[in-house]
């Protein structure tokens, strides 16, 4: 009974809904080889599972359906423990197998278009606004942070894969602070913290990504989480820091600008903005 139990959890496993980032997993775990043998192709990178029977598969459950009348009609009509017990094992297992064996691959939810440009990969999407590109920050070697203003009115980053041949944008890995240009003033930032996208770097991590605007000429921008001050990357005048972590950082948290001629600036936020939601 329990081996019957277990056959059909795992199997009906197999068709919901994970509750984690499947992408993110199936970049940092290997596949199971008892799905990775049932899988009548490989998968492509960032290709999920999808239910797509095929003629075996649908013979399989078709068979399982006598199997399982077959098992009440045994157990309505004849009383026989064993009969009944044998046709219900072969009504999992062949139930089981049917729904294994008509995984196959699905969709790609990733746009795998590689852009020319920069400017070619923030615009995807936003064909009726007006994208001006600010700054390039090249971290690594295979991604660029791209910071860029939406329509003279809101700041947004968003990270780029390099590819041998151009620029590729991730399923999820973009921030925006929305009316920023006018209602955030002279300067202007926000933090976010993500758990779920393409700006984390680590299946377990929280990633912190500050992004800002001074309307001066800027020397430096330190920012201050956790009471432990990092420089953020500036350029023509905005400014970006990202930074992923175990650690659950309180919400309070600062920011220093240093202009190349004036005064100090610093500013006390109060609270992140979770999950990546813009503000």
């Amino acid at each position: 009974m329990i081996a019957l139990l277990v056959f059909i959890v795992t199997s009906w496993l197999t068709e919901t809904e994970p509750p984690h980032n499947v992408l993110r997993t199936l970049q940092n775990e290997p596949m199971s080889p008892l799905m990775d043998w049932f899988l009548q192709e490989p998968l492509l990178e960032n290709q999920l599972i999808s239910f797509s029977p095929g003629i075996g598969g649908v013979l399989l459950l078709v068979a399982s359906a006598i199997l399982l009348v077959g098992a009440l009609v045994a157990a309505w009509w004849f009383k026989k423990t064993v009969i009944v017990g044998v046709l219900l094992v072969g009504w999992t297992l062949v139930t089981y197998s049917g729904l294994m064996i008509s995984a196959g691959p699905g969709d790609i939810p990733v746009n795998l278009t590689v852009h020319d440009t920069i400017e070619e990969a923030i615009a995807v999407g936003r064909d009726n606004e007006q994208v001006e590109l600010l700054a390039v920050f090249e971290e690594e070697q295979e991604e660029v942070f791209a910071v860029y203003q939406i329509n003279e009115r809101h700041l947004a980053a968003e990270r780029l894969k390099v590819e041998d041949d151009g620029y590729r944008k991730y399923l999820d890995a973009s921030v925006e602070i929305e009316n920023g240009f006018l209602t955030g003033g002279d300067q202007f930032m926000d933090t976010f913290m993500f758990t779920t996208n393409d700006w984390v770097d680590n299946e377990r991590a929280s990633t912190y990504v500050s992004l800002g605007y001074a309307d001066k000429d800027i020397e430096s921008v330190e920012i201050e989480l956790n009471g432990e001050w990092r420089d953020a990357n500036v350029k023509n005048n905005v400014f970006i820091h990202v930074e992923s972590t175990n650690e659950t950082f309180p919400e309070a948290h600062r920011y220093l600008i240093k202009p190349i001629n004036g005064k100090d600036l610093e500013v006390e936020k109060r609270q992140f903005i979770h999950e990546g939601h813009s503000h």
